[in-house]
């Protein structure tokens, strides 16, 4: 049983995760088409939307980067390495 339940864990943290990107995408893609379409109609065609943008789609990249790509266990070493030092300070 208690391999299950690590397995939960794991599962619902991944879900958090991929559930934080998609709403973090789509409030990208409603602001920022907002912004556009602002932009769009003071006339002169697109001048300042895109500086917002083009910043805060890289942020939305590097979250999708986490969510997705992931591979390396960063989050379970340092994870275990706290673990590891709280342990030690009660001994």
């Amino acid at each position: 049983m208690p391999a299950h339940d690590a397995l939960l864990a794991r599962a619902k943290r991944r879900a958090r995760q991929k559930t934080g990107f998609y709403s973090h995408a789509i409030i990208y893609l409603l602001v920022i088409g907002g912004l556009l379409l602002i932009d769009l109609l003071q006339g002169g065609g697109i001048n300042w939307a895109y500086w917002s943008a083009m910043g805060w789609g890289l942020g939305v990249l590097a979250h999708g980067a986490v969510t997705f790509f992931n591979g390396s266990g960063l989050y379970e070493r340092v994870l275990a390495h706290e673990l590891k030092k709280l342990q030690e300070q009660e001994r």
